[in-house]
């Protein structure tokens, strides 16, 4: 028999988020780092670099990509739950690749709650299995005050 539990946004016991998405997005990374600490998450995020820009050879970037994913799915881990910042990419809407499609499946498989910033895009390949697995729409942007 399958059950399902109610998840609220204030669930107490959600304390550590991981940020997840494109690397693309440094400012929103940074934006989302600060506003979660100041209502008193323990946050981590992605090592933000741009693999391809500063890695001299394809082979060498796909080796140090390996590693920080790993690096991060470890913080994921670690996480109550991932927040995906899935912000519009030129005319993808809600934007979520395959590298953060691959962070939110990670998430799933060890039973972390998934967040996302914007609503699932309409047009994504990854539909059905994000509302499958449960990822709901981060509204609880306006607490102040720390966990309730």
């Amino acid at each position: 028999m399958i059950t399902c539990r109610p998840r609220t946004l204030t669930d107490s016991r959600l304390q550590t988020i991981t940020l997840c998405g494109s690397m693309r997005l440094l400012p929103q990374f940074d934006y989302w780092k600060r506003k979660l600490k100041r209502a008193g998450y323990r946050v981590f995020a992605p090592t933000l670099v741009n693999y391809r820009v500063r890695c001299r050879s394809r082979e060498t970037a796909l080796r140090v990509k390996r590693r920080e994913n790993r690096k991060h799915f470890e913080k994921i881990k670690r996480s109550d739950a991932i927040l995906v910042l899935n912000y519009s990419r030129r005319k993808s809407p809600n934007y979520i690749g395959g590298s953060t499609f691959g962070e939110i499946a990670v998430a799933f498989s060890m039973g972390k709650r998934i967040f996302l910033v914007n609503p699932i895009p309409r047009d994504s390949t990854f539909r059905e299995e994000l509302q499958a697995w449960g990822a709901e729409r981060w509204h609880d942007l306006n607490r102040t005050g720390g966990k309730t």
